[in-house]
């Protein structure tokens, strides 16, 4: 039984060893600068999308404030105009 055994455990070592075998050391530095590459491109995609964003909500902000000071400045307008007319 012991063979048996033995025999098994030195068929399933054989058959996955080149499944657990280190890789060449040029294949690891390939797949390393490859997923490295990947990630930049991806990261630099993201940070793009999101200034183009920023930049959109900037505009709308810059627009908003701009609104906001014209009607305070006919308010102000309509204010003072008002008091002249009382004194």
């Amino acid at each position: 039984m012991s063979k048996v055994i033995s025999a098994t455990g030195s068929l399933a070592r054989n058959s996955s060893g080149g499944a657990f075998r280190p890789k060449k050391g040029r294949k690891t530095r390939s797949q390393i600068y490859n997923g490295a590459k990947d990630k930049v491109t991806d990261l630099s995609k993201k940070m793009k999308d999101q200034a183009i964003d920023l930049l959109h909500t900037a505009k709308e902000l810059q627009d908003m404030a701009s609104h906001k000071m014209k009607d305070l400045t006919l308010s102000a307008k309509a204010q003072t105009d008002g008091q002249k007319k009382l004194a």
